[in-house]
């Protein structure tokens, strides 16, 4: 009897779809992330520190280009009614991302010497020159992420995740043994971006095929106007995020040296690792749904609600067993790794409330609320980057730094908290 109650729990939650479509999500998600988990140890005894601090330079600085190259409007193919519509707003992501990558190309190329001397970022070399590239392709992977989200083939996100970790780990490794002793993390991460955006493509061909019929210039052009507040201010909005979570690791290498920028990136990982691929999966069909709830004209704060406390409940072993396991980094990663243990535990408070508030931000795109979100955006940047120059001026040390900036964060999350529940009540959406 009690394995067939068991197995009738187990069915009625499949018949849910919310829940059913993030256990493929998640699945999907959890092995990607074990598998990219898997590479960093043996990673951390490959390459130095100082190699992974200009590694998180690069990867800083591609997620901040990729913000602004792609303007944001691959978000706005999932809030149409009709694939008619979603069609178009495909088209004009791909162009969009393609054109920006390749402007910002010729501007390094012709400009290289002054952004240089403007970003601080010497040491990096000629790897700015392949910023735009890895930008270009994770712009396309978002690209095919957003419209297999539009039509719920999680499978296919899922799978393109699994590839994008396995290429990517894998690469790194294998060329380090190739005798690239300082190339081997940055080539290989291109490739991964690489294979993983070109295997996405082709899994997503056939969906895409069946609706280039629908494709019109004509409304192109009124897709644009009408979702014009996506490219117009959650650009300025993502943007600002990004740089906010991106600017301790090129202040840190500034200020404290690529080591501390390196321990800082480490525990970054380690924390998003179990905690960020539940806050995507779960974000990326609350997205889904919520759309949908306001499209149908439905009410959003009881999903809302549930959705938090369901979150928090999931947060709870993840953040035990991320504590306890930053006493032991210098056994996972190697005996120069510790430090990083310690800029985890010092993170983790702020982490664990923007996990819970990641999936439900998404409500900003599906409420409009860009213009607002901007200016707070906006003001917490600021107060980020007073946190560590500050730091640095008064002579405090590294530690010191991460914990001001970890404050800020999580006294702005506990703000985004209320923020999000208050709309939720609202429930008005304002794209005209």
């Amino acid at each position: 009897m009690k394995k067939n109650y068991i197995k009738e729990f187990i069915q009625s939650k499949l018949k849910n779809k919310f829940i059913k479509n993030f256990l493929t999500l998640f699945s999907g998600s959890l092995l990607s992330q074990i598998i990219l988990f898997a590479f960093i140890p043996v990673l951390t005894r490959l390459y130095s520190e100082e190699i992974f601090g200009l590694f998180f330079i690069y990867s800083s600085l591609t997620a901040i280009l990729r913000v602004v190259a792609s303007l944001r409007f691959e978000q706005a193919i999932v809030l149409p009614k009709s694939d008619a519509d979603a069609i178009n707003l495909l088209v004009i992501a791909f162009v969009i991302n393609t054109f920006l990558n390749l402007f910002f190309f010729f501007l390094i190329c012709l400009f290289y010497d002054i952004i240089i001397d403007i970003s601080g970022e010497d040491n990096i070399g000629n790897w700015f020159y392949y910023i735009p590239m890895s930008s270009f392709f994770l712009g396309c992977f978002e690209i095919f992420s957003y419209w297999n989200n539009r039509l719920e083939n999680y499978k296919n996100i899922s799978f393109s995740k699994i590839c994008k970790s396995t290429t990517t780990g894998s690469s790194q490794v294998l060329l380090k043994y190739m005798s690239l002793q300082t190339s081997g993390l940055f080539i290989g991460l291109i490739i991964g971006q690489f294979i993983s955006s070109l295997y996405f493509g082709l899994l997503s061909i056939k969906s895409i095929t069946i609706n280039l019929k629908y494709l019109s210039i004509k409304r192109s052009i009124i897709l644009l106007k009408k979702y014009k507040d996506i490219p117009l201010y959650n650009t300025l909005l993502t943007s600002f995020n990004t740089i906010s979570n991106q600017i301790p690791i090129l202040l840190m290498a500034k200020y404290f040296g690529s080591e501390s920028a390196a321990f800082y990136g480490l525990a970054n990982r380690v924390i998003m690792t179990p905690m960020g691929l539940i806050s995507q999966s779960v974000g990326q069909i609350f997205f889904k749904t919520a759309s949908d709830i306001v499209n149908q004209k439905k009410q959003l704060f009881t999903f809302v609600k549930k959705t938090y406390i369901n979150l928090l409940k999931i947060a709870v072993l993840p953040v035990i067993i991320i504590f306890v396991s930053t006493y032991f980094f210098d056994i996972f990663f190697g005996s120069t790794w510790s430090k990083a243990g310690y800029y985890t535990r010092i993170m983790l408070p702020w982490l664990l409330i923007a996990f819970l508030n990641g999936p439900i931000s998404w409500l900003i795109i599906v409420l409009n609320k860009q213009k607002f979100i901007s200016l707070l955006d906006f003001i917490l940047l600021v107060f980020r980057y007073f946190a560590i120059f500050l730091s640095y001026k008064l002579m405090f040390n590294d530690t010191t730094a991460i914990f001001m900036y970890a404050l800020v964060g999580f006294l702005f999350g506990i703000f985004m908290f209320f923020y999000l529940i208050s709309i939720s009540k609202s429930n008005t959406k304002n794209y005209n």
